[in-house]
């Protein structure tokens, strides 16, 4: 028996078959750990504020209550969850490609294409030009004064 418990390993399996982890596929043991505890402090600030809230008398205790949504979220969580039952998101155009996070969408696209061709061509507005002739002379205040302390 102590050769058995010398080779066991400490099991870490909390966190590898909680049924609330489930949503987290893979990934590293301390990422699933830092979700559990997420949840878990979640599911306390949650009961905290249904507490607080049945103490003031502004839930609504009914049974109606409790089968109606609790907001616009669970609403959106649901349809979600519906039209990936039935597959709605499996053919989509660029799925499985990696998103575009240079598009600025606050932008109109013929600024956003003004700015690109201006940046392929290494133009740059005079306050970018400048902010670079500024870097480049404190650099070079910084590595004479460097120098001088060598000295």
């Amino acid at each position: 028996e102590a050769s058995v418990a010398r080779h066991k390993l400490p099991q870490r399996r909390r966190f590898l078959t909680h049924a609330e982890v489930t949503d987290v596929p893979g990934g590293a043991q301390a990422r699933r750990e830092k979700a559990a505890r997420r949840r878990q402090l979640d599911a306390a600030v949650s009961s905290a504020a249904a507490y607080r809230m049945d103490a003031l008398g502004f839930r609504d205790k009914s049974p109606r209550a409790a089968q109606q949504p609790k907001g616009l979220v669970a609403v959106v969580e649901e349809k979600i969850a519906m039209a990936q039952a039935e597959g709605d998101f499996d053919m989509l155009k660029n799925r499985g490609k990696p998103l575009d996070f240079h598009r600025n969408p606050f932008v109109d696209g013929t600024t956003e294409h003004m700015h690109r061709i201006l940046r392929r061509h290494g133009a740059a507005p005079d306050w970018v030009a400048l902010q670079g002739d500024i870097r480049a002379l404190v650099g070079a205040l910084r590595a004479a004064a460097r120098a001088e302390v060598v000295r």
